[in-house]
């Protein structure tokens, strides 16, 4: 084991820890079932550019058509991972339009029958009454 291969052993250490941190980041705003098959998409692709263009390996046309294939596939799995998350969101802020509009709806219907309660059990009274409908609809 000469020192060729202490080298090669340091840099593989090294990028393995740096590969496993970037997974790690990865994961923190991707699925696991997103950012996993990303990564080892990235390794095999980067695995095999290196094997090109360092160690002079054959560049087959099918060879890198199917990196290309990977490289689509991973391209677009994480694309949809981002429409799905685009997707789901502009659901949840109809759903909560929707829900804050029968929310008001709600309010506005109940809003009359709080001051007849109020009125009635002599918490308001008349004047303080015609001011609360005036700030809730200055129409009126």
């Amino acid at each position: 084991m000469g020192l060729e291969w202490w080298i090669w052993m340091g840099g593989f250490f090294v990028f393995t820890i740096f590969s496993m941190v970037l997974l790690a980041k990865a994961t923190q705003t991707l699925p696991l079932g997103t950012a996993y098959p990303v990564w080892t998409g990235i390794g095999a692709v980067g695995t095999v550019l290196v094997g090109i263009f360092v160690f002079h390996e054959p560049a087959t046309f099918w060879r890198l058509f199917f990196i290309s294939t990977l490289i689509g596939s991973i391209i677009g799995l994480k694309n949809t991972f981002i429409i799905m998350t685009q997707f789901r969101n502009m659901r949840r802020k109809r759903q909560q339009l929707s829900n804050e509009e029968s929310l008001q709806k709600e309010l506005e219907s109940g809003f009359s029958r709080m001051l007849i309660i109020r009125f009635d059990i002599g918490h308001l009274t008349g004047k303080e009454a015609i001011e609360l409908v005036k700030q809730k609809n200055p129409k009126a």
